[in-house]
């Protein structure tokens, strides 16, 4: 395990391995994307650069080490995909979809904050190593600390839309062409 910026960001052989898969993934979107940004005469500069945008925060995300490093990825993330649904919008359903559908994931992350400082004042840490030690030896505050855990959960949940917290894809990928929808989904 080599540390880049320790402890916030690590780089070992499972952050390659996604960092790689990610980029493959990202790979086969801009193919498929590529269609439609020709056929609607969109701006290439912009959709292209805001899935760069959202494939390197993904990719941070799997170096991240620390919940400060996963929280600031993790949103970068978000807010790059949020961006990438008006770009590519399915030409047949009605048109953009409504910005109001979208504040659940926004309030998400405020939610994600309190989350993470619940934990870090609980167990005095911000690096998952030293969390689960603070956790493990009993040092950590039990209250503060379940429902810190609870809310990454819960919050974790949403982001990668698990029962019962599935419906904001249906809407968000619901007027956006094939290529975001298959992105988002991923």
């Amino acid at each position: 395990q080599n540390s880049l910026f320790a402890p916030y960001i690590v780089l070992d052989s499972f952050a390659l391995f996604f960092s790689m898969l990610i980029c493959g993934g990202a790979t086969l979107i801009v193919l498929l994307a590529s269609g439609y940004v020709r056929a609607y005469a969109l701006k290439r500069d912009h959709f292209f650069s805001t899935l760069l945008w959202a494939v390197l925060a993904a990719m941070a995300l799997t170096s991240a080490s620390s919940l400060s490093s996963i929280f600031i990825s993790l949103q970068a993330m978000v807010l790059a995909t949020y961006r990438l649904l008006p770009c590519l919008l399915n030409r047949e359903k009605k048109p953009g979809p409504d910005r109001k559908k979208h504040l659940p994931a926004f309030f998400t992350g405020a939610i994600l904050l309190c989350g993470t400082v619940l934990l870090c004042g609980a167990t005095g840490q911000t690096d998952l190593i030293g969390i689960a030690k603070a956790i493990r030896t009993g040092t950590a505050r039990p209250a503060d600390t379940i429902l810190g855990e609870s809310l990454w959960i819960a919050t974790t949940a949403f982001y990668i839309s698990a029962i019962p917290f599935h419906t904001w894809t249906v809407t968000a990928c619901d007027r956006a062409a094939e290529p975001i929808a298959t992105f988002i989904s991923v």
